[in-house]
């Protein structure tokens, strides 16, 4: 009985330990709390700023109203998340039947499975968000009048929703387009909410965009959603190359991917860059030997692959091919290859907090280095959602973490330390933190009005 007894004082004793390390690391990161400049080799990218820049509020044709509690802001919604909506699926109907194929080859066919993306639908939603709150607080529940709240999307098709984009540009003086990509764990109306507020806070004077990729918005979902996140990323890739071909050749395009969603970012940015895929993987070797066999036997048997008829079935030493395929399927993969690239169609990627392995970034940065005319890398020391991250992959860090100690050629770090109440794991700090709001109004600024030069505060 006693040595039970020394066992569990033991334990217990180990637990408190533990449990005052913690609370120490974490009351330090409460304490200590800041954000390193901007690399000063980046100011040499600052231009001078107009007073459109220098005012304390918003002036996007996006930010429909302004009363005295609250801001209106229509944001442009991209997502291809699997939809209920009727307005969207009537949307994606109409799309798919403006580019019907009545007859598809058996490499076609076979391809379908093989390459097979989710469609993304587009639309607008109105988002209030309260004079009344802290900079950089983003409240979905609770009190109605302290929300940020968003209402229905109002879906529209590619080419509607492309030519108010254009319209809301033409309105600007800024000229500047701002796709956010969320992370892990986040809805399609977080994600939008969270645009508004980012907009609002920074502030920001041209168009927001949102990318909502399909994250089951479950704390559970961890593993779900880094299949989803690694696997459909096409549909980002697609919006930025139709918003730099249909925004007009004066807009400046800017990126923000947020933890999990740098992913997605690296991935859409290395696949135009024909680094990758458009799937991000090499097609299982088993499963399309598996699918050749049934499809020749089909053939053999006169019968079809999917209720649809056979017709120039191309075959190469027995097997089918769909590699054949990848150009015509995605005429716009490798796009933004080096040799076709004469200046980089981003003006800013901002990598927030990336849930990325630190080796596996590198490689994704160095592949996209001539797709950004900056790269901006917020890491943290103080990011507890990362270290969890960091557990859960092996003890291997995060790109975000900024124990991890990247160091790469062209990439501008910045370091954010501690925590605080609108942030008490350190991971949001990107929306969160007024530091590093202001940098990013500093980053993703109006270009200089000529004969109006002012210096960045």
């Amino acid at each position: 009985m006693n040595g039970m007894f020394r066992y569990a004082k033991s334990i217990a004793g180990s637990l408190a330990l533990m449990a005052v390390a913690a609370g120490a690391k974490y009351g330090q990161s409460w304490v200590f709390r800041d954000v390193e400049d901007l690399p000063a080799a980046s100011s040499s990218s600052y231009v001078g700023l107009d007073d459109l820049s220098l005012g304390g509020r918003a002036e996007s044709p996006m930010r429909t109203a302004n009363d005295a509690e609250a801001a209106a802001w229509k944001i442009a919604v991209v997502t291809n998340r699997q939809l209920s909506d009727e307005a969207a699926a009537a949307q994606l109907a109409e799309s798919r039947l403006s580019s019907s194929v009545v007859r598809r080859t058996l490499s076609q066919q076979l391809a379908d499975a093989v390459y097979r993306t989710a469609n993304s639908t587009m639309g607008f939603a109105d988002v209030r968000v309260p004079h009344d709150r802290r900079r950089g607080e983003c409240r979905t529940t609770g009190d109605p009048a302290a929300q940020v709240a968003v209402g229905p999307v109002s879906y529209v098709t590619n080419d509607d929703f492309y030519d108010q984009l254009q319209q809301s540009i033409d309105q600007t003086r800024s000229k500047d387009v701002f796709v956010f990509v969320h992370g892990f764990n986040v809805s399609l109306n977080a994600a939008v909410a969270r645009a508004a507020q980012l907009a609002e806070d920074m502030p920001f004077n041209g168009v927001m965009v949102v990318f909502s990729w399909p994250s089951e918005a479950s704390a559970d979902a961890y593993l779900s959603d880094e299949k989803q996140a690694e696997r459909h990323f096409w549909a980002l890739a697609e919006l930025l190359i139709n918003l730099k071909r249909n925004c007009g050749n004066d807009s400046r395009l800017h990126v923000l991917a947020h933890s999990m969603g740098n992913r997605v970012a690296l991935r859409a940015l290395n696949a135009l860059a024909g680094t990758i895929g458009p799937t991000g993987a090499e097609v299982d070797p088993f499963l399309l030997a598996r699918m050749s066999r049934t499809a020749q036997q089909m053939n053999a048997e006169g019968g079809n692959f999917r209720g649809e008829s056979i017709v120039g079935q191309e075959f190469r030493n027995g097997v089918v091919d769909v590699t054949a395929e990848l150009p015509q399927r995605f005429p716009d993969w490798a796009v933004w290859r080096k040799a076709n690239v004469e200046s980089p169609p981003l003006a800013n990627l901002v990598m927030a907090a990336p849930d990325v392995d630190a080796v596996e970034f590198a490689r994704f940065t160095d592949g996209i280095r001539h797709v950004c005319g900056t790269m901006v890398l917020y890491a943290s020391d103080s990011d507890f959602a990362l270290e969890g991250s960091r557990k859960l992959h092996g003890g291997r860090y995060r790109a975000g973490d900024s124990r991890a100690g990247i160091d790469i050629e062209g990439l501008q770090v910045v370091r954010v330390s501690g925590v605080d109440s609108l942030d008490p794991l350190g991971h949001s700090y990107y929306g969160s933190h007024a530091k590093v709001l202001t940098q990013l109004h500093g980053l993703i600024k109006p270009p200089v009005v000529a004969g109006r030069v002012s210096d960045w505060r």
